[in-house]
């Protein structure tokens, strides 16, 4: 039964939207995300989730900048109920995560973000919220990490009133508990020659579930390097398209493991961006990354041109002037 009647939490009048009661939130990560807000990371497996996760609990419990470049936001505490994988692998993952950042002993001692590890929490449980109020007491989070959303129900994700049902209460967690909360998603198989869609929408499952979000981090990766796309981003003016690489990192006490950002210039999209800020006709920008890329088959050209005009267009990076004419978008 809702409470929606005798609760004061969510229930405004025009009179105190006018007079600011309601803002939007601040940064999380300046430039990238915003705090209270729900979040969902998308990838394919072993794109490297669970990572990102753990290296955005690292920087928001150190201070130190997400990707070198991303400063947190201050006083964040951090949650993460993780059940993805083995203890010992979330352990090696954070421990090559901490050195990776430079931590020292004396300050990897300070850092006092909690773990919870496969407990089978699911936030559909009925007692969920009762125990989560005493996470709440004993640690004061405010921020949520869940790692991974088919961990945290055990209901039919292609079933739309099923995931209504959960995104439900991951929402009342980010309202109630007034924190971000963030969790990692996989992306739908595709088939063989599909087109890309559009990316809030390529994850498995309902569509509630990416219609629910406030933002939507979809990554896809090619060796060491590591494409980031926000697919939805409601409420904010933060880049819509970031690269970073995965660098090991000598440590004297053992593997190190670096999240860099890669500035946007040094990658093939940054060079077809830099090659259309005049119009360019497709053929010649195909024509320019074979120079560019001389392994590259004219077909491949062709294919990885489109693609990435296809993505700078969705991130309003480029728009197509007439057919078959691309010219970069004016800031």
């Amino acid at each position: 039964m809702s409470n929606w009647g005798d609760s004061k939490i969510g229930v405004y009048s025009l009179a105190d939207i006018a007079d600011g009661a309601i803002r939007t939130p601040p940064p999380l990560f300046s430039g990238l995300l915003l705090d209270n807000t729900l979040t969902m990371i998308a990838a394919p497996p072993y794109v490297g989730k669970s990572m990102l996760l753990g290296a955005m609990a690292v920087s928001l419990d150190s201070g130190l900048p997400l990707f070198g470049k991303y400063a947190p936001a201050d006083d964040k505490r951090v949650l993460m109920i993780a059940q993805d994988a083995p203890n010992y692998d979330y352990a090696g993952q954070l421990n090559k995560l901490m050195r990776g950042f430079g931590l020292d002993v004396g300050q990897r001692a300070l850092l006092d973000t909690r773990l919870i590890m496969n407990r089978g929490i699911q936030v559909t449980d009925k007692d969920f919220f009762t125990e989560l109020e005493k996470q709440k007491k004993d640690t004061d989070f405010n921020v949520l990490i869940l790692d991974a959303f088919w961990t945290i129900h055990g209901l039919n994700e292609n079933d739309q009133s099923q995931m209504g049902i959960v995104m439900a209460r991951l929402k009342k967690i980010r309202e109630d508990f007034g924190c971000a909360v963030i969790f990692a998603h996989h992306n739908r198989k595709k088939f063989a020659g599909e087109v890309p869609d559009n990316a809030n929408y390529s994850s498995r499952g309902s569509s509630a579930i990416p219609a629910s979000i406030d933002f939507n981090i979809s990554l896809s990766r090619s060796g060491t390097r590591v494409k980031v796309q926000l697919a939805k981003c409601r409420g904010s003016d933060d880049e819509g398209l970031l690269f970073y690489d995965l660098i090991d990192v000598d440590h004297p006490e053992g593997p190190a493991l670096e999240l860099r950002a890669v500035s946007l210039g040094t990658t093939r999209l940054g060079q077809v961006l830099e090659f259309v800020a005049t119009e360019r006709v497709r053929k010649d920008i195909v024509a320019h990354m074979t120079v560019l890329y001389p392994e590259m088959t004219y077909a491949k050209a062709c294919k990885a041109v489109d693609n990435d005009l296809r993505l700078l267009r969705a991130i309003r990076k480029v728009e197509s002037v007439r057919h078959g004419v691309w010219k970069a978008c004016m800031e």
